[in-house]
C-alpha cells in the first residue's frame, strides 16, 4: 500500500436463558417455538428488489425467546447469509438505517437508551418497526461490543449486484450532480436533529446551505470506486467504506476474499456509510476489475513497491479520470498477480521515518488524491497541483 513493508501490522454476556424469563437460546430448554426468520431483498434504487422499512405492525412487543435467538444468530456470517439480514448497533447506524430507507425488521432498545434516543424510537415506531425493550444484560448478549450503546436494529442486506453498479457507472451523471455529491448525500440523509452548519462529530466539516460548497458551480462527478482485495480486517474495511462515502465515491466492492461487509465491527466502523452508497459483496476481483474497465474506469493499484507515487505529475494528471482504486491486504498488500490486473500501480509517498501507513489511512490519501484531481480537472480542464 505504501513504500516499505505493509504493517499490520466481549466478554461473554449473561445467559439469555435466565434473562428472558427462563427460556434459553438453545433448543430443548422449556418450550421451543419455531425460530423467527429474517428475509430481505436488495435495496431498490441500487438493485432490483424492494427496499424500505418493515410494513406497519405491532410496536414494543415483548421479545420472545425465538426472536432473541434469531437476532443472536446474526452475529455469525453463515446465518447472516442465510437470512440476508444483519445487526446495526448504536444510534448512528440505527438512525442512518431508518433515514435511508433500509429494511428494518426489529429494534431492540434498553430503557436508558429509549430515553436518550426517544426520537429514533419514535421514528421506528412510526415506520411500523417492532420495538423491543430489553434489559442491559440481554443487550450485552445481543450486541458485539464491550459497552453496548443500547440500540440494535435488525436490517435486511443492502448490497447490490455488480451489474447494477456497472449500469449506473455507464449511465450519464444525473443533471446537476456536483463533484461534492458525497457531502450532499450525507446532508440529505442527516437526521433532523443534526441539520445545521456543522457535522455531528469527527474530523470532517460539513457546511450548511448557502455556503461556498452549496453555491459552487454544478459539475458532473467523475466516477470513483474502491475495490477491496483480500482485505480481512473489518475495522479497516468499514473505515475505507466510510472514507469512500465521504469522498463521494460511487461504490465500494468487497471482493470475494475480503471480510463480510455485514460483520459487526465493519458496520460500526462505517458509521452509517454502509447505508449511503452502493456496496457490492462477494464479487470475484477479476470480474470486478473487468467490469470497472468496461464502464470506462482506470484501475489503479495502491502498491507500496510501485515505481511512481502520488507526487508524480503524470500520476496526478491521470487521477483526474474516472478511477477505481484497488486496495490490498493489511499485512502483505497486493501480490504481483493482482497488481498485474491494474492499469497502473501507485505508491503513497512517505516523507518521515514511519515504515508505512495502515490500509485505512493509505486509502484515504488515495481516494482524496483522486477527488482533488477530479475537482481541479473540472475547473481548469487539467489535473495536477
Amino acid at each position: 500500500m505504501t513504500r516499505g513493508r505493509s504493517p499490520i501490522a466481549r466478554p461473554a454476556g449473561a445467559d439469555i436463558t435466565r434473562l428472558a424469563g427462563g427460556q434459553g437460546l438453545a433448543r430443548g430448554e422449556g418450550q421451543s417455538p419455531p425460530a423467527a426468520r429474517y428475509h430481505a431483498g436488495h435495496r431498490s434504487g441500487h438493485a432490483g428488489g424492494s427496499r424500505g422499512v418493515a410494513p406497519p405492525g405491532p410496536t414494543r412487543v415483548p421479545p420472545g425467546p425465538a426472536r432473541l435467538r434469531a437476532a443472536k444468530r446474526l452475529t455469525k456470517r453463515a446465518f447472516r447469509q442465510r437470512e440476508r439480514a444483519f445487526l446495526a448497533e448504536g444510534p448512528q447506524a440505527v438512525a442512518e438505517a431508518l433515514s435511508c430507507g433500509a429494511q428494518v425488521s426489529d429494534l431492540f432498545v434498553t430503557v436508558p437508551a429509549r430515553s436518550r434516543h426517544a426520537d429514533l424510537v419514535t421514528a421506528a415506531e412510526g415506520a411500523g418497526v417492532p420495538v423491543h425493550v430489553v434489559s442491559g444484560e440481554v443487550m450485552e448478549e445481543l450486541a458485539q461490543t464491550v459497552t453496548p450503546q443500547g440500540l440494535l436494529a435488525v436490517c435486511g442486506f443492502v448490497d447490490v449486484p455488480l451489474s447494477q453498479v456497472v449500469s449506473e457507472l455507464k449511465g450519464a451523471a444525473p443533471t446537476g450532480l456536483r463533484s461534492d455529491e458525497g457531502a450532499t448525500r450525507a446532508r440529505r440523509h442527516r437526521r433532523p436533529d443534526q441539520q445545521g452548519g456543522a457535522s455531528e462529530g469527527g474530523m470532517g466539516r460539513w457546511v450548511g446551505p448557502g455556503s461556498e460548497r452549496e453555491n459552487r458551480v454544478m459539475q458532473p462527478a467523475p466516477a470513483l470506486v474502491a475495490l477491496l482485495a483480500n482485505v480481512r480486517d473489518p475495522g479497516n474495511a468499514g473505515t475505507v467504506l466510510r472514507t469512500a462515502d465521504a469522498a463521494g465515491a460511487q461504490a465500494v466492492v468487497f471482493a470475494d476474499a475480503s471480510v463480510d461487509p455485514y460483520n459487526g465491527k465493519c458496520v460500526r466502523a462505517s458509521a452509517g456509510s454502509l447505508f449511503h452508497l452502493p456496496v457490492v459483496a462477494g464479487a470475484r476481483l477479476e470480474d470486478a476489475v473487468a467490469a470497472m474497465r468496461a464502464a470506462g474506469l482506470r484501475i489503479v493499484a495502491a502498491d507500496g513497491q510501485a515505481g511512481r507515487s502520488l507526487d508524480d505529475p503524470d500520476v496526478q494528471e491521470r487521477l483526474g479520470e474516472p478511477t477505481a482504486w484497488m486496495f490490498g491486504n493489511e499485512a502483505w498488500g497486493l501480490p504481483p498477480d493482482l497488481v498485474a490486473l491494474a492499469d497502473e500501480p501507485v505508491a503513497v509517498p512517505i516523507y518521515g521515518k514511519a515504515e508505512s501507513l495502515n490500509l485505512a489511512a493509505a486509502a484515504a490519501v488515495c481516494l482524496y488524491a483522486s477527488v482533488r484531481a477530479q475537482r481541479v480537472h473540472g475547473v481548469t480542464g487539467h489535473s495536477g497541483t
